[in-house]
């Protein structure tokens, strides 16, 4: 698969698109990508806008999820956590709460995996 950094647009339905901060696109899903905008990927993640913290957490996790998208990560650079929202039977299923400590995997990224103390640490 392929993933990108926003800027790049993303089309969620006609009409509607969206820049997230990370965007992930199956290899079987190829043929999304174009050369304007992608399609519907397979995994987006934000990062938590700390002067609008609703759009990241409600706006664009139900149109996420409205345009099916699998997998969704919300990052709390200030908290140092990721929110993980799984796709299925049309919403997001309650999301898991990852912490400094934890591991993060991906349903969409087999075996790819990632701590947090990692990603997170001061530099």
């Amino acid at each position: 698969g392929l993933a990108c950094f926003a800027p790049l647009r993303v089309r969620l339905w006609p009409g509607k698109f969206r820049e997230p901060d990370l965007v992930f696109m199956a290899a079987a899903h190829a043929d999304r990508i174009g050369e304007k905008y992608w399609g519907v990927p397979d995994l987006v993640a934000e990062l938590i806008s700390p002067g609008n913290p609703d759009l990241d957490r409600d706006i664009k996790k139900d149109e996420y999820a409205r345009a099916g998208i699998p997998e969704y990560w919300l990052v709390d650079l200030e908290k140092q956590t990721i929110e993980v929202y799984l796709w299925a039977a049309g919403q997001y299923q309650s999301g898991r709460t990852l912490r400094v400590g934890d591991t993060l995997a991906s349903a969409q990224l087999p075996g790819f995996s990632l701590a947090l103390a990692e990603l997170f640490r001061d530099e």
